[in-house]
């Protein structure tokens, strides 16, 4: 709603209450602040003069408007209600815990401070502490938007706000009291003796007087100290009026009776004479001890409100939080505690704590005896922690908590309910739990919902579990701003657990987290999930500049120049969709670092990965190029040629620092509570095993945490230990293939892909040792892609036959493709090369050409260095595969085949020649006699580099 226009006003003050989110007596103050304001008459010589605002103060009353609690928590500003407020000079805002949590006078302050009018906001406080965010939020008084100014827009700026505050509160901090005499009725019944609670009584009713006309100065726009010099004036003017009206009853009672007796006061005139004298020395010596007591009195109270003012100026410093301003906050909360202030004691022991000075125990506990609410509460803490020498554990905390939530402390509930949570004697388990946290939810405190929330929602053996309750007190707990409550709400809601999916509905909670200043690491987490709900094309931003993604990439990146790892990561993940239009691998890999750093845990899992795989692709491409560079007759090095870096990122002098990155960021990861703690771990396992990646042998390290994960019931943990197992590592671990076997088993019954894929690598790794495989070995495919890029003719021939899966092929980690198989075997075929005419002859064949396919083969053939092209070219002619049936010629490219022993050549002779006549057998023998090849064969192959370890 836009900010009403400000009109000629009705009213000069508008006083505002909405408590609706807990029980206090909000409504009560706003009675009574009606009263006192509109009741207050304008002192004369104020009336018609102008105010430091340059507006004329009106004569007689002023015209007050008041906004009580809302049915509705949730309710906002109606039409009514705007329009009261465009008519209000001043503001002045109830501020109490449950305030903060009014949505009501949330909106209502922002909608005020949009109109300009900043500086008529005055607060009232009758509970709870200024400035209290920080360390204690549950108790802040200050509405957010009271505490921060606000924009055009009226968003919360981080500029703070310093409104003028008259606090209501007792003496000793506690929550305040219209009326003094209920105060005194509440002090005696707590048991304080009548002259103590007598003084206090009348300590807080100055209080009280001083603070209603603080509110009234600012409502007038004068300065306090005139306004009381006016009140003061004003009173002792009522009173002289009501002597003077006494003085006049007597007189005349006094004439009316000398009428009567003139002739015997005639008598008696000269007794009378010297009466009236003693009379008159009575009164003026009456009317100087009264005087002497009055100012006795004054400076009592003054000493009775000496400690509540240095407690109030100390809390200021303490908010400054400088060195210089905590040193002054330690003076004055010293001679307020010392003057038997119970707040100031506490307020001393925390900042005394906070400075590791033991002596902060002694008023500590101090504070706990004077029944301070919250020293007790924060007494049970350091006896369940055991801080400070406190030693009286769980059974010592409870007594202190339930003191504290007994007399109504939220916060000490909670605590109490943790207490029983943890079985504690005496205190009913998670039924009294959950009952504790009913009460502090019903007093108000979103923590109270929320901790209910989360001991309904799982079975706790004596408390069933409630899904349908526990999800009801989530939502009441996120409407009273709880921030954890907002964001799991928002997750269910998103991921549809537990109750419908509404996807706007979770938005909404999202939106609303994001509005707070309460958590401001779960309010970027919120932006972040919306960041990527723009992202994925689930929330539209059509109006912004660049559509949904542009809206995705700057939330992403505000929420990461605030430190924010997930954020960075979320940026890495847009950059490295090659879907997407903005895909930047470099951009990519910058952000996932940068999240790295950040202590990310997703981005220290994916950036250790990245570097791992850079770290065994380096070691592959230094193997190649040795090889490579021997193979060339150049000089076997350990230095590549520059162009040919695969990944610049990870260099040799690099690979060291990269492991130790990548082992520190997995160790990271592992320790912590995130979700990939377990992949972290197995992951830093694998890595640990990779032998030439160490300067030593870890893998009795690797093999402890193997065992570790894997009694976790971790399927790949336990798929790893079982090769392990079934290798062996003499000395270190000896094969035990029961052993090895039994963990597959159960590493397969979890049935995940990954497991699956795990133990087939390691069956064909296996095989192909067995086998000495080395051409499907990285090495192996990695010197081919190196030899290829320098236009390596045999390297263009071994890579076609890797795509094309020929034999000795066909485990090699490339895909099937017939295309590429093609484009790499061509060269060598126009070279003449017998397995590139070979492999070009079955990309033919696959496409059902024949004809072409029996050219190649035949040519590979006369070349006279395959002996399976040979065969194949036999077998052409015996069936006419692309050519036509010739017996003769097949035999005799069998006999060829034979000779040099290729299998399957002895078999189709015979086959072959019991058909044919002796004259068809006497012209294959002649033909293959006569038959010279094309190609001499080589003595000795190049060897390809030997597999890494």
């Amino acid at each position: 709603m836009a900010p009403p226009r400000p009109t000629p006003p009705d009213f000069w003050c508008h006083i505002l209450s909405d408590q609706s989110q807990g029980h206090s007596p909000g409504d009560a103050w706003a009675d009574w602040l009606e009263r006192e304001v509109g009741g207050f008459p304008i002192p004369a010589k104020l009336a018609g003069r102008r105010n430091l605002r340059g507006e004329v103060i009106p004569s007689g009353f002023l015209p007050v408007c008041v906004t009580k609690s809302q049915k509705d928590p949730a309710a906002l500003i109606d039409e009514a209600l705007a329009a009261k407020l465009g008519r209000s000079l001043n503001l002045v805002v109830l501020c109490s815990p449950w305030a903060t949590r009014s949505p009501l006078v949330d909106q209502v302050v922002r909608t005020y401070k949009m109109s300009g009018r900043s500086n008529r906001l005055l607060a009232a406080i009758v509970a709870g502490i200024p400035h209290a965010a920080g360390e204690r939020a549950e108790l802040e008084c200050f509405p957010a938007a009271t505490r921060f100014n606000v924009d055009e827009h009226g968003e919360l700026l981080s500029t703070p706000a310093e409104p003028i505050a008259a606090d209501f509160r007792t003496t000793d901090g506690g929550e305040g009291w219209p009326d003094p005499a209920a105060y005194l009725d509440a002090l005696h019944e707590g048991g304080m003796d009548e002259p103590t609670a007598e003084r206090m009584a009348r300590a807080y009713g100055e209080r009280l007087r001083l603070m209603k006309l603080k509110i009234i100065a600012g409502v007038l726009g004068v300065s306090l100290g005139e306004l009381t010099e006016r009140d003061l004036a004003h009173q002792k003017q009522v009173a002289a009026q009501r002597k003077r009206q006494t003085l006049i009853r007597v007189s005349l009672f006094g004439l009316l009776s000398a009428v009567g007796l003139a002739a015997a006061g005639l008598a008696w005139k000269s007794s009378v004479d010297t009466a009236a004298a003693k009379e008159e020395e009575l009164r003026n010596n009456r009317l100087a001890s009264e005087a002497s007591r009055a100012i006795e009195q004054a400076k009592k109270e003054a000493e009775t409100l000496r400690p509540i003012r240095l407690n109030d100026e100390a809390i200021k410093l303490l908010v400054d939080n400088t060195p210089a301003s905590l040193a002054q906050a330690k003076i004055k909360l010293l001679e307020a505690a010392e003057l038997g202030s119970v707040p100031a004691q506490y307020n001393l022991a925390r900042l005394l704590l906070d400075q590791k000075d033991l002596e902060g125990v002694r008023w500590l506990e101090m504070a706990a005896a004077g029944g301070n609410l919250e020293a007790n509460n924060f007494l049970g803490i350091c006896h369940l922690n055991r801080l400070w020498g406190r030693s009286g554990g769980i059974v010592e905390a409870g007594r202190c908590f339930q003191f504290a939530a007994e007399k109504g402390y939220p916060p000490a509930m909670i605590n109490l309910g943790y207490v029983a949570e943890r079985g504690t004697p005496g205190h009913d388990g998670f039924r009294g739990a959950a009952r504790w946290y009913e009460r502090a939810g019903k007093s108000g405190d979103g923590q109270g919902w929320f901790k209910l929330y989360q001991v309904q929602s799982v079975d706790r053996g004596d408390l069933p579990r409630d899904l349908a309750s526990a999800h009801q007190h989530l939502r009441q707990a996120a409407e009273l701003g709880h921030p954890a409550a907002q964001w799991t709400l928002g997750q269910l809601l998103l991921k549809g657990e537990g109750m419908p999916a509404d996807g706007q509905a979770a938005v909404e909670w999202f939106h609303r987290l994001t509005l707070q200043k309460a958590d401001p690491r779960l309010a970027d987490s919120a932006r972040i999930e919306l960041g990527k709900m723009y992202r994925d094309h689930r929330l539209k931003k059509a109006e912004t500049a660049g559509g949904d993604l542009a809206e995705a990439i700057r939330i992403f990146t505000e929420v990461a120049a605030r430190g924010n790892g997930s954020a960075a990561f979320q940026l890495g993940e847009t950059y490295a969709d090659t879907r997407s239009p903005v895909a930047d691998e470099a951009m990519a890999l910058s952000w996932y670092r940068k999240s790295a750093e950040l202590s990310d845990d997703e981005g220290q899992f994916h950036m250790s990965q990245r570097l791992i795989n850079g770290l065994v692709e380096q070691q592959a491409f230094y193997a190649a190029t040795r090889w490579l560079n021997s193979r060339e007759g150049r000089p076997a090095t350990d230095t590549p040629y520059p162009d040919l870096f695969l990944d610049p990122q990870h260099g040799i002098a690099s690979a060291e620092a990269d492991r130790r990155t990548a082992e520190q960021w997995l160790t990271a990861v592992a320790n912590s509570k995130s979700e990939l703690k377990t992949k972290a771990l197995v992951t830093l396992a694998d890595l640990l095993l990779k032998r030439d990646l160490h300067p030593k042998d870890r893998f009795e390290e690797a093999f402890e945490l193997l065992k570790r994960v894997a009694a976790s019931k971790d399927a790949l943990a336990q798929a790893m230990l079982a090769e392990l197992y079934a290798e062996g590592r003499p000395p270190l671990l000896t094969s035990d293939q029961t052993k090895a076997t039994e963990l597959r088993e159960l590493s397969l019954a979890d049935g995940k892909p990954e497991v699956k894929s795990f133990l087939l690598q390691s069956e064909q790794a296996r095989a192909r040792k067995a086998a000495n495989a080395v051409k499907t070995t990285p090495d192996y495919i990695k010197a081919m892609l190196l030899a290829a890029q320098r236009d390596h003719p045999k390297a263009l021939t071994e890579l076609g036959l890797s795509h094309l899966h020929f034999e000795g092929f066909e485990n090699t980690s490339l895909p099937l493709d017939l295309a590429k198989a093609a484009q790499n075997l061509a060269p060598g075929a126009l070279a003449s090369d017998s397995l590139a005419l070979m492999g070009l002859g079955l990309t033919y064949q696959k496409s059902k050409d024949l004809p072409n396919r029996y050219k190649l083969h035949l040519k590979a053939a006369n070349n006279g260095d395959q002996p399976l092209a040979q065969l194949w070219v036999g077998a052409a002619c015996e069936q006419g595969l692309g050519t036509a049936v010739d017996l003769i010629e097949a035999d005799k490219w069998y006999q060829l085949a034979s000779r040099s022993k290729q299998a399957g050549s002895v078999a189709a002779r015979k086959r072959i020649e019991a058909k044919m006549t002796a004259e068809q057998l006497l012209e294959a023998r002649r033909r293959a006699e006569a038959y010279k090849p094309l190609k001499a064969i080589p003595a000795e192959a190049a060897t390809p580099p030997t597999p890494a370890k």
